[in-house]
């Protein structure tokens, strides 16, 4: 039997197909440190001030999904949707479920997965409008989404490259926050839930 792939994370975890998530702060710094479109921006902008914008986008229920989202992204880089193979998407959905369940979150719904899903395609059109590469604006479908691009231009003027890149920076220290914040949402929609559903 061969043996597993991996690489290796921040802290020096193995991880890939199989393998544990990593831990969040490793997520953090390294989704702080990959650049959207493949480093093709036209300013540094890392798949971590995305994930805030997704988080922004969607109700409280689901801002913990939003926020990791593309958490995958700290094993396989930040592979633009047209060129990814069935077994990157694959492992995709994997890792998602997988880091979920470690951190003992609700699976995901289809109603929140849907959420989730719009506000991550309604903060790429803001990107082609504000940070992606040169002409990408004319591929863009309507309509433009001028919340997105506010909360773009708003995280750029407030987090600089370092705070994004440092694993102390701002921008990481957020995520935690966040990542708190979040999750206490879902624990109180959980038990609205379930107080809803109880007998009088």
């Amino acid at each position: 039997m061969s043996e597993r792939r991996f690489t290796i994370s921040y802290s020096g975890r193995k991880v890939g197909p199989g393998f544990d998530p990593p831990p969040m702060q490793d997520i953090a710094i390294c989704l702080g440190r990959i650049c959207r479109f493949s480093g093709n921006c036209k300013v540094f902008y890392p798949v971590l001030l995305h994930s805030f914008v997704v988080a922004d986008l969607v109700p409280p229920p689901a801002k913990v999904y939003a926020l990791l989202h593309d958490a995958s992204e700290c094993v396989l880089g930040d592979i633009p949707s047209p060129h990814k193979a069935t077994f990157q998407k694959q492992f995709e959905g994997e890792f998602f479920s997988d880091l979920i369940r470690t951190h003992d979150l609700p699976a995901l719904t289809a109603n929140v997965a849907s959420s989730v899903h719009k506000a991550d395609k309604d903060a790429l059109i803001g990107e082609f409008f504000t940070v992606g590469p040169y002409g990408i604006e004319k591929y863009a479908p309507s309509p433009r989404n001028f919340r997105a691009e506010r909360l773009i231009e708003q995280y750029l003027a407030h987090y600089k490259v370092e705070d994004c890149i440092r694993p102390d920076g701002e921008a990481v220290l957020e995520f935690h926050r966040r990542l708190s914040l979040y999750k206490n949402f879902v624990e109180r929609a959980h038990e609205n839930d379930n107080c809803g559903n109880s007998a009088d």
